[in-house]
C-alpha cells in the first residue's frame, strides 16, 4: 500500500505537511552519504579525495578521515533510523559504532561494497534506536572494483513489521558499473519478496535523479523531496546540483522531508513519518 501522500510527493519540491490526524510520535529517518569522513564540501580537499579515489585508487592518499562532523549532523537531526554510506572499512564502521551507541543506538548492520587496495571494503553502515534484527542480503559481485561500483546493500527487520534497506548504488550510466547496479536492484527487489512487511524504507544514495529509476523503485512512494542533495562543493555544484540521495517506502505517511549541509560533497536527507494505519 502506498499512501496518497507518498504518490503526490513524486511531483513535488517542498516537504509534505499532513493535518494532525495521526497520534504517534513521528519516525525520524536520516541518509547520509558522508564521503569517508573528508570535507569534501571544500573543493581542495574534494579534487584531492576524487584524484586520489576516483582516478588513482589510491584509498591510502585519502588523509585524516573523521567522523566528527557526522556525528554532529546526527546528534543535531535526532534520528531513530539512518544510514550513512561511503564508510571508509572496518576501522571507521567501529568508531561510528561507539559513537552512535552513546547517542542512544542499538541495533548495526553494514554491508560492503568496493573492496579498496588494503582489501577493506567501502560500506554502508544501517542504525536504528528500536533494536532490528538483521535480514540476509543475496551475493552482490563489486568487481571489478572500479569507482563508481557502489558501497553495497544492507537489510534490516524492525518490529517484525518494518523492513529497512540502506543503500549505496553502483553508477548506471558507466557500462563496466551497470552489472553491478543491475545486481544491486535486483537483490532489493528480493530482499522485499523474501521478507514480506507492512511497511519499508528504502534509503541511500541511488546515483539516480527519480526521472531514471527503474520500475520497481517508481512504484514506491517517495518520502523525501527533490531537492538537489550533491554537489555542495564550489565550482562543481554550478555543473553537477541533483536529487541523487532519497527515501522511499511504502506504509508510511510523510509529516516532513528536509536536507541538511554537512561537512560533505552530499547533503543529508532527513523525513519524519508515520504509519498510514496501525502499526498492529
Amino acid at each position: 500500500m502506498i499512501s496518497t501522500v507518498s504518490r503526490a510527493s513524486h511531483r513535488i519540491r517542498k516537504a509534505v505537511k499532513l493535518p494532525g490526524k495521526h497520534s504517534e510520535s513521528p519516525l525520524r529517518v536520516l541518509f547520509y552519504n558522508h564521503c569517508f569522513g573528508i570535507p569534501s564540501r571544500k573543493l581542495v580537499s574534494s579534487a584531492r579525495l576524487h584524484a586520489s579515489v576516483f582516478f588513482l585508487r589510491k584509498y591510502g592518499r585519502v588523509r585524516n578521515p573523521t567522523i566528527a562532523p557526522t556525528i554532529a549532523l546526527i546528534r543535531d537531526a535526532k534520528p531513530d533510523i539512518l544510514a550513512i554510506a561511503e564508510v571508509f572499512g572496518r576501522k571507521q564502521r567501529l568508531s561510528l559504532i561507539a559513537a552512535l551507541k552513546r547517542l542512544g543506538f542499538r541495533s548495526f548492520h553494514s554491508g560492503f561494497g568496493i573492496r579498496m587496495n588494503s582489501g577493506d571494503h567501502v560500506e554502508v553502515l544501517l542504525a536504528t534506536r528500536e533494536r532490528s534484527a538483521p535480514v540476509a542480503v543475496p551475493a552482490i559481485d563489486h568487481s571489478p572494483n572500479l569507482p563508481g561500483c557502489g558501497g553495497g546493500v544492507v537489510a534490516a527487520m524492525m518490529g517484525g513489521d518494518t523492513i529497512i534497506i540502506g543503500l549505496h548504488a553502483a553508477l548506471r550510466r558507466i557500462p563496466r558499473t551497470r552489472r553491478v547496479w543491475q545486481r544491486q536492484m535486483q537483490v532489493i527487489e528480493q530482499i522485499v519478496q523474501d521478507n514480506p512487511a507492512k511497511r519499508m524504507i528504502l534509503l541511500g544514495d541511488f546515483n539516480l535523479v527519480p526521472k531514471h529509476f527503474p520500475p520497481f523503485l517508481r512504484s514506491l512512494g517517495r518520502y523525501s523531496s527533490l531537492d538537489p542533495t550533491c554537489s555542495t562543493t564550489p565550482i562543481i555544484r554550478l555543473v553537477y546540483r541533483r536529487p541523487i540521495d532519497h527515501i522511499l517506502g511504502h506504509g508510511f505517511d510523510v509529516i516532513s522531508s528536509t536536507v541538511k549541509r554537512g561537512e560533505s560533497d552530499h547533503r543529508a536527507v532527513i523525513v519524519e513519518l508515520v504509519p498510514s494505519f496501525p502499526l498492529h
